[in-house]
């Protein structure tokens, strides 16, 4: 990785801990949503593999452990 040139470095503003900008609650939205969105197509698959199918593999069952490791 390139460092940036003096000149650019220059123009940064001075940085601030007391009181810094943040973002709100953005990331947390945005984790939400896809999060939600995982979990259905999760649930998708699952109602295809048992009630269309009729089959439950180990590839099932490896997303299945995956989906709650994931949510601890």
């Amino acid at each position: 990785m390139r460092l940036p040139p003096l000149y650019v470095v220059s123009t940064w503003p001075a940085p601030n801990y007391v009181d810094p900008v943040t973002h709100g609650s953005a990331l947390l939205i945005v984790n939400l949503i896809f999060i939600i969105l995982v979990v259905i197509a999760i649930l998708g698959r699952f109602y295809a593999r048992l009630f269309i199918k009729k089959w439950f593999g180990w590839d099932d069952s490896m997303i299945a452990l995956a989906l709650v490791s994931a949510a601890q």
